[in-house]
């Protein structure tokens, strides 16, 4: 398992430098899936969240996707996970990102996707593998 956890994203250059050592292909060939659950549960001004996914875009991806984990077919959420290199879980609210894969039966498909993958954890975003099974030590 290949994981970044961060407390508030690719913010400097040596976060993107550990990115790129861990996914060992440049990021023109790699494709991203973000997941914003976390994100949608926080209210008021979600500017940060832009910033976030605007430094993420910059780095000049083959493919960003966003990944909705309510509200889409199960297969569908696994089969867009699946196309990507990277997994990267957005901040905001922890209980609302594990509950989404929890109540979406993903805990499984995402520990299994994660064997050949790369995880980026951002704020939030770290916590749910932790209480959805994962062993991260």
């Amino acid at each position: 398992m290949r994981l970044l956890l961060t407390s508030n994203g690719l913010r400097n250059d040596l976060l993107v430098a550990a990115l790129s050592e861990l996914l060992g292909k440049p990021f023109a060939e790699s494709a991203v899936a973000v997941i914003p659950t976390a994100s949608l549960a926080v209210p008021g001004d979600h500017g940060w969240l832009l910033e976030d996914l605007s430094r993420l875009y910059a780095l000049g991806w083959r493919e960003l996707g966003i990944v909705a984990l309510y509200g889409l077919p199960h297969d569908s959420v696994v089969d867009r996970l699946r196309s990507a290199d990277v997994i990267y879980a957005e901040g905001g609210n922890p209980v609302h990102l594990a509950n989404g894969i929890i109540v979406n039966d993903l805990a499984d498909d995402i520990r299994q996707l994660l064997e050949d993958r790369v995880y980026v954890g951002v704020s939030a975003g770290s916590n749910p593998l932790v209480r959805c099974g994962h062993d991260v030590a």
